[in-house]
């Protein structure tokens, strides 16, 4: 799941991110933020996570499971926090790009709210289910469980920008090669759905539901 979730970032953000930064195209007509200090912030972070998360996995399956404790009690979470607030920063940049474009005034805060929604949704998904992991750090069924949906709410951020490869319905098919692997997973080897993989499950069917409805 850790590789898969990392190829599906690089497939996704290399059509508009990799593009501005590594082929230097203009994409400024397809509104998206252009590249500046605050992107490449949130890129940094944002593949520190990823680097994170297969960091964690090898050290496990190599059986460095204190190092892999460690790791996580402070660099995990210390990571989770710069996510959120650079997650955070990254919306607000998006608002005040529209904001100068005259897409809106400030004035008209519940438009931003409801273009935003999905990101503050999924921040707010993070946080929580990040939490859920920490108080299962011991349970490793349950913990390893909260620790990738965590990062599927934010790796769909990648499948919006996969419609190149998936079409119109991107969200979806990404969400489903992502979801479907964990829910076969659980009936394959204990005959029922783990109530981690509910959770997560019902959270990332939330933020699905709600970006298509903003």
């Amino acid at each position: 799941m850790a590789v898969l979730l990392t190829a599906i970032v690089f497939l996704g953000f290399g059509s508009t991110y990799g593009r501005q930064l590594v082929l230097g195209q203009d994409i400024s007509g397809s509104g998206i933020v252009e590249a500046d200090g605050v992107i490449h912030l949130h890129a940094a972070v944002f593949v520190g996570w990823m680097a994170f998360l297969l960091a964690q996995t090898v050290l496990v399956a190599t059986g460095r499971t204190r190092v892999h404790m460690a790791l996580g009690t402070y660099g995990g979470m210390a990571l989770g926090i710069a996510v959120l607030v650079v997650g955070g920063l990254i919306t607000y940049v998006q608002i005040q790009a529209a904001v100068a474009k005259g897409f809106a005034t400030w004035a008209e805060w519940p438009i931003h709210l409801m273009a935003t929604m999905i990101s503050w949704f999924s921040l707010l998904a993070f946080a929580a289910l990040l939490g859920l992991g920490y108080r299962a750090r011991r349970r490793p069924p349950a913990h390893k469980r909260y620790m990738v949906f965590a990062t599927i709410i934010l790796v769909v951020a990648a499948t919006s920008r996969m419609e190149y490869l998936l079409g119109p319905w991107s969200n979806t098919i990404g969400i489903g090669i992502m979801v479907s692997p964990l829910i076969a997973y659980d009936l394959y080897t204990e005959r029922r759905v783990r109530p981690a993989t509910l959770i997560g499950t019902g959270l990332v069917g939330v933020g699905l539901v709600i970006m298509y409805l903003t």
